[in-house]
């Protein structure tokens, strides 16, 4: 039903760390990117649960690969793997637009980057 309780887990810096070894196991979905210092969240947005999944009492996770510019901005984001509902994989792109990051460093210096980043939809029962 609609009217259950809803949260939406978003996993930030911890699951960023297991995301990157996810994506590690994956090297054929995401090529490596070279930095001395991982990206980090600094600012996220609320994902909006598309009202057709919460008619179908409908939960999912959903990985992105995202494309970060050298100033943390996302430049692209694509789902690699599905959460199986194409709203809520919609939602999450919709979401990560909005997010910036400390980018990712080199040498000191900023660089652009490739990250996974995981939205998890959940219904409280």
């Amino acid at each position: 039903m609609i009217h259950k309780a809803l949260w939406l887990s978003l996993f930030s810096l911890a699951t960023m760390s297991m995301a990157q070894e996810r994506s590690e196991s994956r090297k054929d979905s995401i090529a490596e990117s070279p930095w001395d210092e991982a990206p980090q969240v600094l600012k996220s947005a609320p994902v909006d649960y598309p009202k057709a999944a919460l008619a179908d009492s409908a939960e999912g996770q959903c990985w992105l690969e995202v494309d970060l510019d050298d100033n943390g901005r996302v430049v692209n984001a694509r789902v690699f793997q599905s959460s199986g509902r194409t709203d809520l994989d919609t939602a999450a792109i919709k979401s990560i637009q909005q997010w910036l990051y400390q980018p990712a460093k080199k040498n000191g210096r900023p660089i652009p980057s490739r990250i996974p980043q995981c939205f998890t939809f959940r219904l409280k029962k």
